[in-house]
């Protein structure tokens, strides 16, 4: 709907831009310019809203119920078969870390679908200790030493890095990628961290 509004009144604007300049009309230069930015800016606030807002599942029934049901989901839509292994149990995390642990996952898959043409992926989550450790991996084309990581992997090196947690990404091209990261327990049962600002795309 705000892009809508923006496209409609871009036309509305070169269409009373030249009436106003040839009536003298007494509007200050650059209003209209002006309008179009706090437009665009609604967006940028919109979609980072909509983008950190907590799924119902994972508040229902915690973080493994969640990824279990969005696992579900995009295998049911044929691009992607991703096999998820899990402990049942995680818990003592804050619900915050949960949503950002949830997110990373998230990125990594979005990353997958448009990027790498992976046909299979595989998410495990083990808790071990005071540790617990997340990997992603995929069997798509990978990425060659020159190649630029896309802005779902710097998205999820953001969040992992708020988390406290390490990260570390391993690809040669033709043979996939393969996440792996580790986060204390204790930072994620007792989270201080300032909320990270992804990237569209």
């Amino acid at each position: 709907m705000l892009a809508a509004i923006k496209m409609n009144f871009s036309t509305l604007r070169n269409q009373c831009e030249p009436l106003l300049r040839e009536y003298n009309a007494p509007l200050r230069p650059g209003s209209f310019q002006n309008i179009m930015d706090l437009i665009s800016e609604a967006s940028v606030e919109v979609r980072e809203t909509a983008h950190n807002l907590a799924p119902n599942s994972l508040i229902q029934y915690g973080l493994v119920e969640a990824l279990k049901l969005y696992v579900e989901k995009i295998n049911n839509s044929d691009q992607l078969f991703i096999k998820l292994e899990a402990e049942q149990d995680i818990k003592g995390l804050d619900e915050s870390v949960q949503l950002n642990l949830y997110r990373i996952i998230q990125e990594l898959v979005q990353n997958i679908i448009k990027h790498s043409g992976a046909s299979n992926a595989l998410i495990q989550l083990v808790r071990s200790g005071d540790m617990l450790y997340i990997s992603v991996r995929d069997n798509g084309k990978g990425l060659s030493s020159t190649d630029q990581p896309g802005a779902g992997l710097h998205n999820a090196r953001l969040r992992v890095k708020a988390l406290h947690g390490e990260i570390d990404i391993e690809s040669t091209k033709g043979h996939g990628l393969f996440v792996r990261m580790s986060f204390n327990l204790e930072h994620l049962t007792n989270p201080s961290y300032e909320h990270p600002r992804s990237n569209s795309g």
